[in-house]
C-alpha cells in the first residue's frame, strides 16, 4: 500500500480518482495505511492539512519519545524548531568542538556539513534539537548534498534506515521536493525532483544500514572514526 501511495505521486499531480483507486486496494487487501488521508488530502488541495497530517506523523513519532523520556523538556527542546529558540551554550560548545577532530573523521565532517551550510548547532538559537541531528550526520554518512534533488534523496535514504515507520520520511520529501508541498518551515517546496531510480536506490542505501541513527543512536561515541570506515562497518553501499 506504501507503494501504490508513492506510484500515485509519481506524475506529481495526485487526482481523486487515484486516491480512490489506492483506497480500493487498501480495502480489498483489509489494509489500513495512514497515508492514505494523507493522499486524499493532496488530491483535493488541502495543502494546510497535508502539511499537518504530514508533520504530526513524523513529529509526533519524536515528540512522544521526548515527552516519556524527558517530561515537557523534551518537548520544549523539540519546539525550537519553530520557535527559534532554544539557546544551550554547552551543547552547542560540544557540536563546535567536532571542528577539531582530524580531517575526514565522522565528526569533523558534520562540523563541515553545519559550517558550509550555515547551519546552527544543537543549542544555538534556532538550531537543530539533539534528538534530530540523526538528519545531518545521515547526509555525512550517505554523502547526499543539500540541493533539493538531493534532499529527496536524503529523505529516502533515511526512510530506509528508520525501522518504525521510515516510509514518513520518503512520503513526506515526496511531498516537499517533487509534489511543492511546503511542510517544514526551513526549506521550500519544489516539483518535478522524483527521480525514480535514484530515490529507490538512496532508500536501498538506507535500508542495507545496519543501524537506525534515529533511535538513541550516539554520534560522539563514532566522532573519531574515519568516516570511510564507519560507513563500511554500518553496511552503508558506495554513493555511485
Amino acid at each position: 500500500m506504501q507503494l501504490a501511495t508513492i506510484a500515485a505521486m509519481v506524475e506529481g499531480d495526485v487526482t481523486p480518482a487515484e486516491a480512490a483507486a489506492v483506497r480500493k486496494l487498501a480495502a480489498a487487501l483489509e489494509v489500513e495505511e495512514a497515508s492514505l488521508r494523507v493522499l486524499d488530502e493532496i488530491a483535493a488541495d488541502h495543502t494546510l492539512l497535508t502539511r499537518f497530517d504530514m508533520m504530526r506523523r513524523i513529529m509526533g513519532k519524536f515528540g512522544a519519545k521526548a515527552y516519556n523520556e524527558e517530561g515537557f523538556a523534551g518537548i520544549r527542546k523539540m519546539a525550537v524548531m519553530f520557535t527559534g529558540g532554544g539557546e544551550d551554550p554547552e551543547v552547542s560548545w560540544k557540536y563546535k568542538q567536532l571542528g577539531l577532530l582530524p580531517e575526514g573523521t565522522v565528526g569533523r565532517e558534520f562540523w563541515e556539513h553545519c559550517t558550509k551550510n550555515r547551519f546552527g548547532f544543537p543549542g544555538d538559537k534556532g538550531g537543530i534539537p539533539e534528538r534530530m541531528v540523526f538528519h545531518d550526520f545521515g547526509h555525512v554518512l550517505a554523502g547526499y548534498d543539500t540541493r533539493p534533488e538531493s534532499e529527496i534523496q536524503q529523505g529516502a535514504f533515511q526512510g530506509g534506515f528508520v525501522r518504525e515507520d521510515g516510509f514518513a520520511f520518503l512520503m513526506f520529501v515526496v511531498i516537499q521536493f517533487h509534489l511543492g508541498v511546503k511542510v517544514t518551515p526551513v526549506t521550500g517546496g519544489y516539483t518535478g525532483l522524483f527521480d525514480v531510480a535514484k530515490v529507490l536506490r538512496a532508500a536501498q542505501r538506507g535500508a542495507a544500514c545496519k543501524v537506525d541513527l534515529s533511535d538513541h543512536w550516539d554520534p560522539f561515541a563514532v566522532a573519531d572514526a574515519p568516516l570511510e570506515q564507519l560507513r563500511a562497518d554500518y553496511g552503508i553501499p558506495p554513493l555511485q
